[in-house]
């Protein structure tokens, strides 16, 4: 069952990819576009990734605090590139996973709270997408049935028969309000990035469908079978696009451009994570080297 699903991830990416390469050559002016993509929007949205990567250090570092656990600094920075990379590149968005199974053998964290903690975490990333989705189109009734219906769940996950998570809440609601207020923040961030991108190839476009936009493109993380959710992201884009009111040429544009940057981002991250094993392997040489001296 599980090399089926590979095998199917792999054949639905490269459907994927051959859609885009056909679209990309059925639409040549997209490529002209592509090419007036100036060198600072890169940089700057480069740099919006990094501060989105400071998002996820923080939720990991909290997450394991409500664990009762604790980490380095150095260790978290780590661990979240690695897990960055495997989540993209691995089956089935299997960061997470890889995380928990890493946190339990290095640091003792209990897998099952972080499990639940982590539903916690996506709970906050579903709720605030459902509210972008709807507010960025201005859809104000839909937004408080999202809004006040997300608290009803929490009221009814707390005061009914769900006395673990009840548990779990109560040993550290701190930690809890620091995930839901740095997820709120990740999502910022994600629809500045979005918004710079469609910005790239329509100056018409407003905040408030880029908030559109990263409310259905998080949605897509939830079903993605192939590496960065690539088509399912689009999808979900197109299927929602009276919501943002955004055409799917400047739709398509915008993601082959943020597909382009996030591989340079996780190059970026790939490099970092090479440069700090050469480190590590320097100073153990160096030490070596040291002791053979001194004897």
């Amino acid at each position: 069952m599980k090399k089926l699903r590979q095998t199917a991830a792999v054949i639905l990416t490269i459907l994927v990819i051959a859609l885009f390469i056909w679209y990309i050559h059925s639409h040549p002016s997209l490529l002209d576009s592509l090419k007036k993509v100036s060198v600072l929007t890169i940089i700057s949205i480069l740099f919006l990734y990094g501060l989105s990567l400071i998002t996820i250090i923080l939720i990991l570092y909290y997450s394991v605090l409500w664990c009762g656990k604790t980490m380095t600094v150095k260790q978290n920075v780590l661990l979240t590139a690695y897990s960055t990379l495997v989540n993209f590149f691995g089956p089935l968005q299997s960061g997470p996973g890889f995380r928990a199974i890493y946190l339990k053998a290095k640091n003792g964290v209990n897998l099952r709270n972080f499990i639940k903690i982590s539903l916690v975490y996506y709970a906050f990333l579903s709720w605030y997408s459902g509210m972008f989705l709807f507010i960025g189109a201005h859809k104000w009734l839909l937004s408080l049935v999202v809004f006040f219906g997300g608290i009803l769940f929490v009221v009814i996950v707390y005061f009914t028969k769900f006395k673990k998570f009840r548990s779990l809440i109560n040993a550290d609601p701190k930690n809890m309000i620091k995930i839901g207020v740095v997820t709120l923040i990740q999502v910022i961030i994600l629809t500045t990035i979005y918004f710079v991108e469609l910005k790239s190839f329509n100056h018409g476009v407003r905040f408030s469908q880029a908030m559109s936009y990263t409310g259905a493109a998080n949605f897509s993380l939830f079903v993605s079978l192939t590496p960065g959710a690539i088509g399912f992201r689009e999808a979900f884009v197109l299927f929602t696009q009276h919501l943002s009111r955004l055409n799917s040429t400047t739709i398509i544009a915008a993601s082959v451009l943020d597909r382009a940057i996030y591989f340079i981002y996780l190059g970026l991250i790939f490099v970092f994570t090479l440069s700090v094993h050469a480190k590590n392997f320097l100073g153990i040489r160096r030490l070596t080297n040291r002791e053979v001296e001194t004897k």
